[in-house]
């Protein structure tokens, strides 16, 4: 039941993603997706699942890590010198603000300094 539960967040971050940078091009689309994060992770209520399940949920992580880059890639591309390293800081950036609460109210800035957007 919590496999099933860490594939249907993955996909409720690929529609949020894709509702937030619907229509923008360029620093506007880079700087959706960044709030989106923020949001998104500032909101998540499951942090106590690692409490719970330690192993599973970081299992369910290293799975989701690729699919979370793959999403996010596409978003920087033209932006930023390396997509796809970028993408990786985001998520691990991110993954650590889940998996570790603190500095949530500066989390936005942080990623802004990790993709050079201020």
């Amino acid at each position: 039941m919590l496999t099933a539960f860490g594939e249907f967040e993955v996909q409720l971050i690929r529609e949020g993603l894709g509702r937030a940078i619907e229509g923008l091009t360029g620093r506007e689309r880079v700087q959706a997706l960044l709030r989106f994060l923020a949001d998104f992770y500032r909101s998540y209520e499951m942090r106590g699942l690692v409490e719970i399940e330690p192993g599973l949920v970081l299992e369910q992580m290293g799975r989701a890590l690729p699919t979370l880059v793959e999403l996010m890639t596409p978003v920087l591309e033209g932006q930023v010198p390396d997509p796809e390293v970028v993408a990786m800081t985001l998520v691990r950036l991110s993954l650590c603000h889940y998996l570790v609460p603190g500095y949530d109210e500066r989390f936005l800035d942080q990623l802004r300094v990790a993709t050079h957007l201020r």
